[in-house]
């Protein structure tokens, strides 16, 4: 969703934890889940139909808001659950990173208090799926 239509979505911002990612033309945007396909998915589609590439991103819950460097060959973005038979609570995570020197540095980070649970390097190969890269 485009951050000049973040007013319309204000409380839905205030209660999700979100990911905000500028582009190389300016414009920024946000994750807001509204059908069956991931807002993550929707921009990497647009990024490679315009020729578009990320150059900042966050993730954020409320003002709690966790920076990624900026200027990096791509970004990486998926969710991840963590749950066991029998228990009654899943655990929600989204996994963040950005590729720089060809390998993918990734941080998971608790959702939606954005707590930091492991950093780790992954190979390209491992995350192209689900990554946006700088053209």
């Amino acid at each position: 969703m485009l951050e000049r239509h973040k007013h319309k979505y204000q409380e839905y911002i205030e209660s999700n934890t979100i990911w905000t990612a500028t582009l190389s033309n300016g414009d920024t945007w946000f994750s807001y889940e509204i059908n069956d396909i991931s807002p993550w998915i929707e921009l990497q589609n647009l990024c490679n139909a315009t020729n578009q590439y990320i150059t900042d991103m966050s993730i954020s819950f409320r003002n709690h808001v966790k920076t990624l460097p900026s200027n990096q060959d791509g970004y990486f973005f998926c969710k991840s659950v963590l749950g066991s038979l029998g228990m009654t609570k899943s655990s929600h995570y989204f996994v963040v990173g950005y590729v720089r020197d060809s390998v993918v540095h990734v941080t998971k980070w608790s959702v939606p208090a954005l707590l930091k649970q492991y950093d780790e390097i992954r190979t390209v190969e491992q995350c192209k799926e689900c990554l946006i890269w700088k053209k």
